[in-house]
């Protein structure tokens, strides 16, 4: 079993090379009572999963350190895993979890569609092998605790009434059409360092994903009362935030555009993290087409070189989309590069952005793409060293 960690994660990096149809059942073993997670209730579980794996060629079944068991297989419906889910739950006595999942979720099981958000997946499988970055000598990691469910709720209250303005910081989203890159855009956001600081000392907001995320609308909503109070609106420089759907639909966004005139919300692009847009399709349908019409962009963000092929973006109606450098993309091969750029090619008159470009690799990649609009550190400190890409 101690192996089961490194062989999970060599087993869906792999496939990932080829993530279609690529689906993942996450049990969490984990949280369940220490008294459920015996050799018994662990070997009938591995018992069913075993006996659905006689119709499934496809299936890789890995019991982790920790208990968790994950199912990985190909073509194969989410409906025949959630199923299996349930039997697993009844072999565990139908006990609910006592805590949080990997995914910050107090849910017995999760169910990945790897091409579309199986991200987290990947994430967890490269914590659980021990690929997580270590904190360096003598540094003060042990003095941080995780943010939990209760610190959330009294964070939120406080967000209403808060002015982040002094915790609003901006990047800039470069064009790489002439030699030395040029701003065109700035994508605003909180600083989370501020805000544990200034809020909750000795607390890491992110350290519970899905918690963090429950926060976001909050964060969106502060946000947008800093901008409507700032001078940023009256400049003439297109800009970018992260938002929530939920938030584009409330009253703090009403007020927000109440205060705009036509030239201004022509500035404004929304940036809609990919995992919302899935979540809350009928959302994006119902309210975007609406306020692209007032003027504003909307850019489909959080995509990377397996999300992408899956995604109908000319579907979407968005003028941009921004496509992340990672381990997935440094290591696309020759083949596998050119379809990813017919694919960008293809999707008429959305314009692309690379996104976290931190090494040359990365601006290499974009031009091989055809992406002109960069942002990282690395073109950050290019530009300010007046250094020509």
């Amino acid at each position: 079993m101690s192996d089961q960690n490194s062989r999970f994660l060599a087993h869906i990096r792999q496939l990932a090379k080829d993530p279609t149809g690529l689906k993942a059942l996450h049990v969490h073993i984990s949280t369940l009572k220490p008294q459920l997670r015996n050799r018994d209730n662990l070997s009938r579980a591995i018992a069913i999963i075993n006996e659905a794996n006689r119709k499934i060629p496809t299936g890789a079944l890995f019991l982790l350190r920790n208990f968790d068991i994950v199912y990985v297989c190909r073509n194969v419906a989410k409906s025949v895993l959630t199923e299996m889910a349930g039997r697993l739950q009844t072999a565990f006595g139908d006990a609910s979890p006592q805590s949080a999942n990997a995914y910050g979720r107090y849910e017995f099981h999760t169910v990945f569609d790897i091409p579309v958000d199986g991200r987290p997946l990947i994430d967890f499988a490269e914590a659980a092998a021990g690929l997580t970055v270590a904190p360096p000598a003598g540094g003060d990691q042990a003095e941080f605790r995780d943010v939990d469910a209760a610190l959330l709720g009294r964070l939120k209250t406080t967000l209403k009434n808060a002015d982040l303005s002094s915790m609003l910081l901006s990047q800039p989203i470069y064009s790489l059409a002439d030699a030395k890159p040029a701003p065109v855009s700035w994508e605003f956001y909180v600083s989370i360092k501020a805000l544990e600081d200034a809020f909750c000392p000795g607390v890491k907001l992110a350290s519970r994903r899905w918690l963090f995320n429950d926060l976001t609308e909050d964060l969106d909503g502060a946000v947008l009362r800093v901008l409507t109070k700032s001078d940023q609106m009256a400049s003439r420089r297109r800009f970018s935030i992260n938002i929530n759907l939920a938030v584009l639909d409330s009253e703090t966004f009403k007020a927000f555009d109440s205060n705009l005139a036509p030239p201004q919300r022509a500035q404004v692009t929304f940036e809609i993290n990919k995992n919302d847009l899935i979540e809350n399709i009928r959302t994006y349908y119902a309210i975007i087409p609406a306020l692209v019409d007032k003027g504003y962009a909307v850019c489909i963000d959080g995509l990377d070189v397996l999300s992408l092929p899956h995604l109908d973006l000319n579907g979407l109606g968005c003028r941009y989309a921004k496509l992340f450098w990672n381990h997935d993309a440094a290591n696309l091969n020759e083949p596998a590069t050119q379809a990813l750029a017919e694919r960008i090619a293809d999707t008429g008159k959305t314009q692309f952005i690379l996104g976290r470009c931190d090494k040359s690799e990365s601006i290499r990649l974009a031009r091989q793409l055809g992406i002109t609009l960069v942002q990282g550190k690395l073109i950050d400190q290019m530009v300010k060293k007046q250094i020509a890409v």
